[in-house]
Order: structure tokens, then sequence, then C-alpha cells
């Protein structure tokens, strides 16, 4: 099959571990042909950079197209509208036998309908937005509502499902645009599930790099580490209880207004390691040597993706999560419910190997990418 992936605000950063990157991926390796059309921004050691337009092939054989936005009126207005009059000219040349469209929102999605509508092929959207990421202004709502809202209109009748993120998503979409139940279907971002063996590999290169203790527990946090992510609350917490068998690793970048304080109290315990942005790969292995994956704060696919590398996982006790992952991670989200955390661990009243089975079953039934990338080929 000729697949399209179309994300025109998804940046598309090459080395990534996203979802954008892993569904294309495997679509690529069970045989299909695979192109992505994306934004001239990409990531580049965590910061959004303006690029140019391109039309290459990736060393995995995704063809890779970047389009710069149609201008109009000013650049805020431009990027917000999502407006590429060369979208339905590679349709054409392309000729897909299906779309996922990443993002349910940009003037596109009425080009793509209709050419949907022409040629019969199968098309879906997915929706990552909700309302602590999008429209958190009233004129900002309005917009959404009234202008995206339009173009989902005049697409809907087109696209075979809206692939929902979250149940904070699925409420956005029915409030927002009143989409129904029958059209939307729970969608999660997942991972590659890892081998056990993969995990004993990069354990050991860890500890002989680092020159941690044999017995050592390995805690991860990562991510854009902004007030959200609650990493000043984990960095007190783990200082305050951890035993000396502990190490946190932290990997990712701190925006400036974070920076002072969150450098100081990684300064102050020597079991903290900070290890700056990593690619995507490089997320995996360090992910694979994880005892256990900290995400207290604000919502990550790093979530899904430690799952399925077999890390224990404590998360914020979020709707989504919890009807997600049931009672196959650790719910925290203050200082002194993670400093429980880790003084039963060091205590031995919380087993980690017992989160980490729960939490590999839960991502081999729901996380594992390789499944989901099938489902809008059909």
């Amino acid at each position: 099959m000729r697949v399209l992936h179309i994300g025109l605000a998804s940046h598309y950063t090459e080395g990534m571990s996203y979802q954008d990157n892993l569904l294309p991926e495997m679509n690529l390796q069970e045989g299909h042909e695979v192109v992505f059309i994306t934004d001239t921004y990409k990531y580049i050691h965590g910061e959004l950079i303006h690029g140019r337009e391109e039309d290459s092939v990736l060393p995995n054989g995704l063809r890779l197209i970047r389009l710069e936005y149609d201008k109009i009126i000013n650049e805020f207005v431009t990027v917000k509208i999502q407006k590429v009059h060369r979208l339905r000219f590679l349709l054409e040349e392309i000729r897909p036998d299906a779309i996922l469209y990443h993002g349910l929102c940009g003037y596109e999605l009425m080009a793509v309908a209709e050419y949907v509508k022409e040629h019969g092929t199968v098309f879906y959207a997915d929706s990552h937005e909700d309302f602590t990421n999008t429209a958190k202004t009233p004129v900002a709502k309005m917009a959404y509502k009234y202008i995206h809202g339009f173009f989902i209109k005049k697409a809907m009748s087109c696209i075979n499902k809206v692939l929902y993120l979250s149940r904070e998503t699925k409420d956005y979409l029915k409030d927002m645009y009143h989409l129904e139940d029958a059209v939307l279907e729970f969608y999660p971002l997942g991972g590659i599930m890892q081998e056990k063996c993969q995990k004993e590999i990069q354990r050991k290169i860890l500890i002989e790099k680092m020159k941690f203790p044999e017995d050592v527990v390995i805690f991860s946090h990562s991510g854009k580490l902004a007030k959200e992510k609650k990493t000043a609350e984990l960095l007190r917490a783990f200082s305050a209880s951890a035993d000396d068998k502990m190490r946190l690793l932290i990997f990712g970048s701190i925006p400036e207004e974070q920076k002072k304080e969150i450098t100081l109290l990684m300064q102050k315990d020597a079991r903290v390691h900070f290890l700056g942005w990593k690619s995507g790969q490089e997320i995996i292995d360090l992910l694979n040597a994880t005892d256990m994956y900290l995400q207290p704060g604000s919502q990550s696919a790093t979530s899904q993706t430690a799952l399925c590398c077999g890390c224990a996982e404590v998360v914020a006790p979020t709707l989504s999560y919890r009807e997600m992952y049931g009672d196959a991670v650790i719910y925290a989200d203050s200082q002194g419910e993670l400093e429980e955390v880790f003084r039963r661990i060091s205590h031995k009243t919380l087993r980690i190997e017992d989160y980490k089975e729960k939490g590999r079953k839960c991502a081999e039934e729901k996380l594992d990418y390789r499944v989901l990338a099938r489902r809008y080929l059909q």
C-alpha cells in the first residue's frame, strides 16, 4: 500500500521517538511505501528551528516532504490556519491508498477530504488536543471552535474515524466541535516493545559508564522540563527520601525560567545526573537501563515508551492514565506522595519488579506500535 502521513503542524524531526516517527517506521517495516508531508520546522537540541522546504528519502526509506505555509495576513495567522496550496497537487502525484492526518485542524483538511471523496481513499485523522494545551483563552477558543470547526465540518463526512489520544482529548472534541461518539475512537500513544535481554545489556552498559554500584536502583525523568513537569517537586522528594543505592537520571531540556531552580536542586544531590538532550534511540537505551520511570507532572509520550521498555512507572493520577493503565502503574503527583514511593522501595514494601511485569503486560495489550500502525490502513 501507499501510505501518506500528513502533519502540517507536526514539526517532523528525524531520529526522534515520537508517534509521528514510529508509525511511519512500522508501516515501512511491513513493506508499505510511505510518505510524510510536514511543515518546515523541526527540533534541534530541544529548540524548534525554522528550516527549508525539502523533498528527500531518509535512510529508512521514508519520503519526507517539507512545505512552507501559504502566507495569510501575518505569521501568527499563517501558522494557525496551515494553508498549503501545493498539498492537493502532491495528493494527485502520490495517489495514496490510506491517509493519516496528524492533528484535527487546519485548512488543508478540506483539500484532503475533497481528494478522498473523488478517489475513495481510506482517511483517518488523529487528535492530541485538549483544554490544557489548546484554546486556553476565550479568543483562542472562539477561533478554534468556529474557524477550525468550519474546516472539520466540511471534511468530516470523508473521515473514517477521528482517533483521539486521551479522555481529555475526547472531551475536547465533543465540547469544541460537537463530534459524536460514533466517529471517535481511542488511539493512545504507544511504543516499540523491547526484548528483556535489551534491558540487561543497556543496564550493564550504563552501570559501567556511570560507575554505579551493581545493585543500583535506576530512576529516570525526562522531557522539556517546564513547571508542569513537576521536576522540582521530584528532585526535592528524591533528595529527602531516596536511599544511597538509588540514582536519578534526568534528560531533556530545561526552559530558561526553570533553569536556576532545577539546576540548583540537581547540584545539591550527587545521586542525580543530568544527561542533557537525547535522541530517540538514546532515550530508548536509557529507558531500557531504567528500573522506574517518573512522570508526576504533565502527560508525555515517554510514559508509553517507558512501559514498552519494561520500566515500572509513576505517573500523575489523570483520568486518561487511570483509564489506560489501571493498576499497572503507581499514581503520584505531589512531593509527599513521591517521597512515600521512594521510602516504600527502600523498605521493600513496594516491589519494582511487580510493576515492571504489570507495565509490560499493559504495553503488550494496548501500546504496541506494530499493532497501532495497522489501524488506519483499514
